[in-house]
């Protein structure tokens, strides 16, 4: 009895670690669709490409390189916020992977999006 509760104690945790540790479905949406409803896709993991603008680095509190850069349909733009060195140069098309954060700034929907994983074309 014992033997059969520890194995299912052990299987609800593997799952449980797994779920925690496997990277959430993104849905792949168009920036332009993204930029036009902000606060619909407040706090959802997207998939969006772009082109790269506007890159910068700098460094958090700890001494940890992270980067900003602004990913554009040629019209409009998102911020995307990365930890680590940039993967992309300015002027690379980027597929980002990541999660859409929201805040208002007089009056208005501004956005960035976190980046868990950005690739360049």
């Amino acid at each position: 009895m014992i033997g059969a509760r520890a194995r299912a104690v052990v299987g609800v945790a593997s799952l449980l670690v797994m779920a925690w540790t496997r990277p959430a479905q993104a849905d792949e949406v168009l920036l332009d669709h993204l930029l036009a409803d902000l606060d619909g896709f407040a706090g959802r993991h997207v998939e969006v490409a772009g082109h790269v603008e506007n890159l910068r680095t700098g460094s958090s509190r700890r001494g940890q390189p992270q980067y900003t850069f602004d990913l554009s349909d040629g019209v409009r733009s998102v911020v995307i916020f990365g930890s680590g060195p940039p993967p992309c140069r300015t002027g690379a098309t980027a597929v980002v992977i990541g999660t859409v954060q929201t805040g208002k700034r007089a009056s208005q929907t501004v956005g960035r999006i976190d980046a868990v994983e950005v690739s360049c074309r």
